[in-house]
């Protein structure tokens, strides 16, 4: 059972990484209207497809921006959320969260994600010491542990456009 849970978190863990690169990169090309190349443009519009059929279904006409900062905003809450002894970071440190409801992570996770609150914990991955202290058992292994998802998300995003700027060159048609 730890072993398909040890696996369950590392799919979540690439996944999360993947999904926030392509979201970071339509937000990129939204906010400074970069052409993308036709694959990279085709990749972009898959990934857009999913979150606008889900917020078609609620009825709700949401801008590009918007739909990606939500996104992104729901991979920080659930980072979050998933976090080991999440009860002991400074935030919920001062609540007593054995009187919270039994799934009480699960409304955390929406009520973050909701208010782009967890686009703020994705900031604090560009400095860890915001919600790392010397009351956490092992402050260096979360620490190393954000940096290093930090850099693999700003390599592969650089990765992303400069592949794109040079595509005419490499997918000779």
């Amino acid at each position: 059972m730890k072993n398909w849970k040890k696996n369950a978190d590392h799919i979540y863990k690439h996944l999360a990484i993947f999904i926030s690169v392509l979201s970071l990169a339509s937000l990129i090309q939204n906010i400074f209207d970069i052409g993308l190349k036709s694959v990279f443009f085709e990749i972009i519009s898959y990934y857009r497809f999913i979150p606008v059929s889900i917020f078609q279904i609620m009825n709700l006409n949401v801008s590009k921006i918007l739909m990606d900062l939500w996104v992104l905003s729901f991979i920080g809450a659930g980072a979050y959320v998933r976090t080991p002894n999440i009860e002991c970071s400074r935030f919920l440190r001062c609540f007593n969260t054995k009187r919270f409801i039994k799934h009480w992570r699960s409304l955390y996770f929406l009520i973050l994600g909701i208010s782009l609150v967890g686009c703020g914990i994705l900031l604090t991955m560009l400095s860890p010491f915001s919600y790392i202290d010397s009351m956490n058992d092992e402050p260096s292994t979360l620490l190393k542990g954000a940096v290093k998802n930090v850099i693999l998300i700003i390599f592969v995003l650089l990765w992303f456009f400069a592949i794109n700027a040079y595509a005419k060159f490499i997918f000779v048609s």
